[in-house]
């Protein structure tokens, strides 16, 4: 059989299985039942890891739109990988509450290094969440990683290691961090500018005085900050600060209450990241900056990199990552698709949104039946393509 005829055969599948998956309303004699049969309105059935293999059953178009992506795949015979399995199953974990464990090892390792310190405060937790004040709302969002928490015990033992454990700059330096983090859940507090004539200790100060004014939501002045940093050729945080200082615009964008404003400062953490990646003395940032760019992108060109996810997830084991691919693809639709009012979703969904073969399926999928068997068929009289 030639691979037009294969691809035909696949084409048809897919017209027959719209088709089939929103028949038409009908009249039917029995037999009937009296055993109730629950079924899942925005996913298959769980185990997940069955579907994920390929057994797909009778597919809802209610489902969320990461299932219809590996119908889509499945049936187009690209099935996942095992490692696109798992990233996938992970995302529904996620996204599902499956998995609903903090992963707060960082903060409770930054816990128990205080103690090293004689005359530390004792804390017990340290709140990683900040909200954001809305209109008429309010939003958290996670304001410290656990990365930081982590980079801050690793530096207090170098630190106690340099200096002693009792040294004054050890305590001065527990006291500013704790300011640091004492901005990650409220408050906008500074630590103050050391005077200690070593060189290190005031490098550090530096950047724990820019990092404060990172989680107390002062962007601007935190970018200026690491960009002083990533100029001084001495400072240990010289290779990191170009990337704080661009994540410092891309959260000033993401938060801006007027669109012009947040545009402004998305270009600007764009532009930033793309030099890191092509910087290849900043190599060590580069993978961090690499997923931040797409992150960045998303927001700032949704309707270009819907394409270029669409194009990226079809294909078996293309995406470095894949959960993330997925997840952002997924977000990007329903921001456009997800709008109640038919009249305003015709002005906000773009004419060019249909031409990846991804998404027309998806958007046919969900769609009444009438006009998907009719649109289906027509697609691939056009482009006898099931990819």
């Amino acid at each position: 059989m030639t691979a037009r005829s294969i691809k035909a055969l696949l084409a048809l599948a897919l017209i027959f299985f719209v088709s089939f998956l929103l028949p038409r309303g009908t009249k039917a004699c029995g037999p009937f039942f009296t055993d109730t049969i629950f079924i899942f309105t925005k996913h298959p059935d769980f185990p997940l890891e069955k579907y994920t293999a390929g057994r797909l059953g009778v597919i809802n178009p209610s489902w969320a739109r990461s299932y219809l992506v590996v119908a889509y795949r499945t049936l187009s015979n690209a099935p996942l990988s095992d490692s696109e399995a798992k990233a996938l199953k992970s995302l529904w974990d996620d996204r599902l509450n499956l998995d609903d464990h903090y992963d707060d090892s960082g903060n409770k390792s930054w816990i128990e290094a205080r103690k090293k310190v004689p005359g530390a405060t004792a804390i017990t937790d340290v709140q990683a969440y900040r909200n954001r004040e809305k209109p008429h709302e309010y939003e958290e969002f996670l304001n410290c990683q656990q990365d930081a928490f982590r980079n801050a015990t690793a530096t207090l033992d170098e630190r106690i290691k340099k200096y002693g454990a009792e040294s004054n700059q050890v305590r001065e330096w527990l006291a500013a961090q704790d300011v640091v983090f004492g901005n990650c859940h409220e408050g906008n507090r500074i630590p103050e500018a050391t005077a200690d004539q070593d060189q290190l200790i005031r490098d550090d100060r530096a950047y724990q005085i820019a990092a404060a004014n990172f989680y107390g939501t002062n962007f601007d002045q935190a970018k200026e900050q690491f960009d002083a940093i990533a100029k001084d050729k001495n400072s240990p945080y010289r290779i990191v600060a170009p990337y704080l200082a661009a994540r410092a615009m891309l959260r000033k964008g993401s938060f801006a209450e007027k669109e012009e404003d947040g545009r402004s400062a998305l270009a600007d953490a764009e532009k930033r990241l793309n030099a890191i990646v092509k910087d290849s003395s900043l190599q060590l940032s580069h993978h961090a900056a690499t997923r931040l760019l797409n992150l960045t992108r998303v927001r700032l060109h949704p309707e270009e990199k819907l394409h270029e996810l669409a194009h990226e997830i079809v294909k078996k084991d293309a995406s470095g990552d894949f959960k993330q691919a997925v997840w952002d693809y997924t977000v990007l639709m329903d921001k456009y698709l997800d709008v109640e009012d038919e009249e305003a979703k015709k002005k906000q969904v773009p004419a060019s949104l249909s031409s990846d073969d991804l998404t027309d399926w998806i958007m046919t999928v969900e769609k009444d039946a009438d006009n998907s068997a009719a649109h289906g068929f027509d697609r691939w009289e056009k482009t006898k393509s099931t990819t």
